[in-house]
């Protein structure tokens, strides 16, 4: 009889199966039992020595899966077509291609909504105080936008032809359709790290087609444009014009930017790659850029201020005031448009210029150098390149050489 202690040697040839069992036959001898099923019944063959039980069981399992073996309960059509199966597998033998459809077959992903998910990560985000408010609104657009389409739909069940035909609204732009995109991506992915779609495998928005974005056309002012912005520009407005003009500091950047950021004695502005809630600072992208002096001329009324730079101002909406300036330059010259980011662009342009330096202008801008030279080195203003001479004159414009609009008034009230 077996003993209970020992346990079987199991010898496999792809489906085939051949076990060696140990028995006892006295106290003092032993003996193995190679079993092994065939034509619907249990074979059994003794043998004194292991190491032979074990070649006999690989010579049976090896009969068993070639079909040489007489077997009643498969027939060689069977062998034959389980053959062409671990053909087709790459030689993968039949019984590990079961077994990973049976350990695919336990992973039983959960029927979670696309609306559950866009509001689980919704409130995962509302939560992270290092998401901006702005970035927080458009995703809850953007999710929202989806889940009135899919949001009854298990997230699983969504296919890549789908979100495709999602994203291929007429009413909007390529850029919009890129945000889009780029928002249901975010989305797909938490539901893979949460195992709401398959976790090993890419899911459905990855298989999106990617949507290409031409780069928009980058305009810069002319020295005579930016003259006449400075002559109208208002007390409240000027710091926001400058400090794009002549440092490049981004709007949204100027926005969250105290004047305590601005060191004097250094000559140096200190720009957050992203100030957050609760008073939290990103420093993995801080920048300085050195002020050149025409900025500290129009920025040195203004030295004693304290705390936000527009709240400090009484700024409601900096860009009402800017059409209302807009409007005001049109009263006189009827050719005169906004230039959308012309500010940043022109101190780009201007300064790239003066100082042939793309790494030195790239450090100010918060760009790449290669990405700065591919958008700038070209830009022309009015139909001509800009010089180095052109570039000394732009970053001359100062208070004593530029009559603002309230030195006008304060002219004629005399």
């Amino acid at each position: 009889m077996p003993i209970k202690e020992f346990d079987p040697i199991e010898v496999k040839d792809g489906f085939a199966s051949v076990k060696i069992y140990r028995c006892v036959n006295n106290k003092d001898y032993f003996t193995y039992a190679v079993t092994w099923w065939a034509e619907g019944k249990r074979h059994r063959r003794a043998i004194a020595d292991l190491t032979e039980a074990k070649r006999e069981a690989k010579r049976i399992a090896r009969e068993l899966a070639d079909g040489r073996h007489s077997m009643a309960s498969i027939t060689v059509r069977d062998l034959s077509y389980f053959k062409d199966l671990e053909k087709k597998m790459g030689g993968v033998p039949l019984h590990e291609a079961v077994q990973l459809w049976l350990n695919v077959a336990a992973k039983k992903v959960p029927s979670v909504l696309v609306k559950e998910v866009a509001e689980e990560m919704l409130r995962a985000k509302n939560n992270d105080d290092y998401v901006g408010e702005k970035q927080k609104t458009n995703l809850r657009l953007r999710w929202g936008k989806f889940s009135q389409t899919f949001g009854d739909r298990v997230i699983s069940t969504i296919k890549a032809r789908e979100i495709d035909q999602f994203l291929s609204n007429p009413e909007w732009a390529p850029r919009t359709r890129a945000h889009y995109r780029q928002a249901i991506l975010m989305l797909f992915d938490y539901a893979k790290r949460k195992e709401y779609v398959d976790p090993d495998r890419d899911h459905q928005a990855d298989k999106t087609e990617v949507i290409r974005v031409q780069e928009s056309k980058l305009e810069s002012w002319s020295i005579g444009e930016m003259r006449t912005l400075l002559q109208h520009a208002t007390p409240k407005t000027l710091p926001w014009i400058v400090l794009g003009a002549f440092a490049g500091v981004r709007s949204a950047e100027i926005e969250r930017m105290d004047w305590e950021d601005i060191d004097w004695n250094a000559n140096l502005i200190l720009v957050h790659s992203k100030r957050v809630g609760r008073g939290k600072i990103r420093a993995h992208n801080d920048r300085t850029i050195p002020m050149t002096e025409n900025l500290k001329s129009w920025l040195s009324p203004f030295r004693t201020c304290s705390g936000n730079i527009l709240h400090s101002l009484g700024v409601k909406n900096i860009y009402e005031d800017l059409d209302n300036i807009t409007k005001k330059i049109r009263q006189r010259n009827t050719d005169f448009e906004w230039k959308p980011n012309a500010n940043r662009h022109s101190f780009a342009t201007y300064y790239l210029a003066l100082t042939g330096d793309a790494s030195q202008t790239a450090l100010a801008c918060g760009h790449n150098p290669s990405m700065l030279l591919r958008r700038y080195k070209t830009i022309t203003v009015n139909g001509r390149t800009v010089t180095r001479e052109m570039a000394k004159e732009y970053f001359s414009l100062a208070p004593e050489s530029v009559q603002t609009s309230t030195e006008k008034t304060e002219t004629r009230s005399k």
